[in-house]
């Protein structure tokens, strides 16, 4: 039944109209590993969550706990480490996966 299936769609998937994009349950099952990769939720400097097309930009309070290992696993293509604890971390559809990634540092 299509009803069926739209409803379960609409439950299921966010909609970020700025992008034109749907986010599933598995995007933000991703932010979650990513944010774990970044050290975990009290790592990351709150409001330090940013992107440019290719990039996630992101402050941490401490770079030894960033485990690039698990990050890669999760489609990381590369990072770059920068002054002050900034790092850049290379994904594929970064503005989609940034947009999960505050979603899900707000709601842990």
């Amino acid at each position: 039944n299509l009803l069926e299936q739209t409803s379960w769609n609409l439950t299921r998937r966010r909609y970020y109209p700025k992008h034109n994009e749907y986010a599933s349950d598995e995007a933000f099952k991703k932010a979650n590993k990513i944010i774990l990769g970044l050290g975990g939720k009290e790592n990351i400097v709150e409001g330090n969550i940013d992107n440019c097309a290719t990039r996630l930009r992101i402050k941490v309070h401490n770079t030894e706990l960033v485990n690039e290992r698990l990050l890669r696993r999760q489609g990381a293509l590369g990072f770059i480490n920068l002054p002050e604890n900034h790092i850049q971390v290379v994904f594929l559809n970064v503005h989609l996966l940034a947009d999960e990634i505050r979603r899900a540092h707000k709601v842990n």
